[in-house]
C-alpha cells in the first residue's frame, strides 16, 4: 500500500474530493508503516529505536483497537503508561 496505492485503490482520494489516504495502524502493522507514521509526525527514527517503540505498540495494539497519533507519540516516551479507554 506505502509503495503504490494505486494497486489498492481504483482511484485517487483526491479524485473524489478526500485529501489523502491515512492509513490506519493496528495490530497487523508493520515497522514500516509505523516508522512512516512517526517520520510524519515529525519523529524521525533509527532502526534500533523503530524495534524499541514497536516493541511497545504491538503490547498497546493488542489491547486497543485503533490507534491515534496521540498514542503514537506516547509511546515514544518509555515508561509511561498509555491508558485504553473502555468501550
Amino acid at each position: 500500500m506505502m509503495a503504490n496505492p494505486l494497486a489498492y485503490e481504483i482511484m485517487t482520494p483526491e479524485s473524489v474530493g478526500a485529501g489523502h489516504t491515512k492509513l490506519v495502524l493496528g495490530k497487523h502493522s508493520g515497522r514500516r508503516a509505523l516508522a512512516d507514521r512517526l517520520e510524519k509526525l515529525g519523529h524521525p527514527l533509527d532502526r534500533n529505536q523503530v524495534d524499541e517503540v514497536y516493541a511497545r505498540f504491538t503490547e498497546l495494539a493488542d489491547r486497543k483497537k485503533s490507534i491515534y497519533d496521540q498514542d503514537l507519540l506516547g509511546l515514544l516516551q518509555p515508561g509511561k503508561s498509555i491508558p485504553v479507554a473502555t468501550v
